[in-house]
């Protein structure tokens, strides 16, 4: 009943047609299809700005489709009793952190307050994994994640503070946040492809 009322959405269609062609892949060819698009981006980022973000919005739907389309389903007259109450909070969670990055974002653009470019990067670096943290099968996987998610909201917030302080927008603390964002995601797919 759930997926039949996220697949009014295109989107979401498309995303279930990625997920099932992953789906049959092996955890190998996984790897490799994630590390091949991590390199083409990467190559892309340097001759071709649009295409980067192109493939940057692509590779972040994916990790967001779920939760992101939970919280469509949660304003659904009938949608909203069908998710699981982990379900509500992770969509909740990732609609604050999308609507903060994006209300900070609009702040920082219109106001002369340094200190809003740092607290809009770390919204939209925890939306990836507040969307994903709770989603191992094993307990240990999950506190692995959550951790990494902790040091993110830590890091970033002490970057905030930090330019509070100095003024500067890319502190330290946020460009360890910045790597922590980057090695979350490569340990999500990790801990993903061996529980598969």
């Amino acid at each position: 009943m759930v997926q039949a009322i996220k697949s009014k959405y295109w989107i979401y269609r498309m995303f279930l047609k990625y997920n099932f062609f992953m789906a049959r892949q092996s955890g190998r060819m996984q790897i490799g299809i994630i590390a091949g698009v991590y390199f083409l981006s990467r190559l892309a980022s340097q001759f071709s700005a649009p295409l980067y973000v192109a493939i940057t919005i692509l590779v972040l739907s994916t990790w967001l489709i779920g939760p992101v389309s939970n919280l469509f389903l949660r304003f659904n007259a009938y949608g909203r009793y069908l998710l699981s109450p982990k379900e509500m909070k992770i969509a909740e969670g990732v609609g604050i952190l999308l609507g903060g990055a994006v209300l900070t974002g609009l702040l920082y653009a219109f106001l002369d307050a340094a200190w809003l470019l740092p607290l809009c990067l770390t919204c939209a670096m925890l939306t990836l994994p507040v969307a994903t943290m709770e989603s191992p099968d094993k307990s240990k996987n999950r506190w692995v994640l959550r951790g990494m998610t902790i040091g993110i909201a830590l890091c970033g917030l002490v970057g905030v503070l930090f330019t509070v302080a100095s003024g500067a927008e890319f502190t330290i603390p946020l460009v360890g946040a910045m790597l922590l964002t980057f090695g979350y995601q490569w340990v999500a797919n990790f801990i993903a492809v061996k529980e598969r």
